[in-house]
């Protein structure tokens, strides 16, 4: 995936171009049991390059004898790509 920064306008009406600065970001989806991989997801995070930006957690909902519940079935990790 590629970003790129757009062009703005400031007060007086005057374009501006910045730079276009390229950036990388790699996906990854985790699978997890939220009470169990605690450890796991923590060497996963240890382990990449890069930044992580963002995680996202992937909710579907459950029907429990208690009642309805929601539960995360994965993650998805957005990793900024540094280069080298």
């Amino acid at each position: 995936m590629w970003l790129f920064h757009a062009t703005t306008k400031n007060i007086k009406g005057n374009t501006t171009i910045n730079t276009m600065a390229k950036s990388r970001y790699k996906v990854h989806r985790f699978s997890i049991e939220m009470n169990e991989d605690q450890d796991r997801l923590e060497q996963f995070l240890n382990g990449l390059e890069g930044e992580v930006v963002t995680i996202i957690p992937n909710v579907a909902p459950t029907f429990q004898l208690m009642g309805a519940t929601a539960k995360v079935k994965f993650l998805l990790i957005v990793e900024k790509i540094t280069k080298k």
